[in-house]
C-alpha cells in the first residue's frame, strides 16, 4: 500500500509546509508510493494567506495534484481517525524570517502517542520530546533529509513501525498526563 504520510498545522511560515512538500516530491521522484494528507486552514495571522497560497502553487509545480490530499481542519476524533490509518507524521517546523518559532507542538506530542513514526526538526522543544530518540530528528529546512527518511520508511516498513514504537514509549513513559501530574505534586509537597 502506499505510504501514508500526514501533516497538521496552520498554513504558518513557521510549521515548514515547503520543505514537507520538497520532501515528499524527491520521495516520491524516488519511486515512493504515497498519500500526503495536509490537514491546515489559514487563520487571519499576517503571512498565513501567503503561505498558503505558496504551498498550493508548489503543490502545482511540483506535480502533487495526484499525492496531496488537502484537509480543511477537522475535529480532534478525526484527526485521530486519520492519525490511526497514517504511517508518517511530518512536522518539518523552522524559524521563520520573522522569529516566529514552535514552543513544544502539542499535536506533535499527540502523533507520536498513536505509535506512528514522525519525522520532525531540531527545533524549539521537539528534542525535549524525542528525548533519547533525538538522532531521528533533521536539520532545519532540511528536505532532503526528510525525503531519505521517507524512501527509508518506504522501503522498510517495519523501520517506520520500530520508529513509531519508540516515539510512543517516549511519550508514554515521560509526557503521560497523570505521571507529569504526580511528579508536579511531589515537588509542591517538597517545597511546601
Amino acid at each position: 500500500e502506499p505510504l501514508r504520510v500526514l501533516f497538521a498545522g496552520t498554513f504558518r511560515e513557521k510549521k515548514g509546509l515547503q520543505y514537507a512538500l520538497d520532501g515528499v516530491a524527491a520521495a516520491r521522484a524516488a519511486g515512493v508510493r504515497m498519500e500526503f494528507h495536509v490537514v491546515a486552514e489559514a487563520s487571519n495571522k499576517p503571512g498565513d494567506r501567503e503561505t498558503e497560497a505558496e504551498a498550493v502553487a508548489t503543490i502545482e509545480r511540483l506535480g502533487l495534484a495526484d499525492t496531496v490530499i488537502r484537509h480543511r481542519f477537522i475535529p480532534f476524533q478525526k484527526l485521530l481517525e486519520l492519525a490511526l490509518r497514517s504511517h508518517v507524521f511530518l512536522a518539518p517546523s523552522v524559524t521563520a524570517s520573522d522569529g516566529d518559532s514552535e514552543g513544544t507542538p502539542f499535536v506533535l506530542q499527540q502523533m507520536m502517542a498513536t505509535a506512528m513514526a514522525a519525522i520532525a526538526t531540531r527545533h524549539a522543544d521537539i528534542p525535549y520530546l524525542f528525548g533519547e530518540h533525538e538522532s531521528l530528528l533533521v536539520a532545519e529546512r532540511d528536505s532532503t533529509a526528510i525525503a531519505n527518511r521517507l524512501i527509508e520508511y518506504g522501503r522498510d516498513p517495519d523501520l517506520c513501525i520500530e520508529h513509531g514504537r519508540l516515539l510512543r514509549k517516549q511519550i508514554v513513559e515521560h509526557f503521560d498526563v497523570r505521571a507529569c501530574a504526580a511528579r508536579l505534586s511531589d515537588i509542591y509537597d517538597r517545597l511546601r
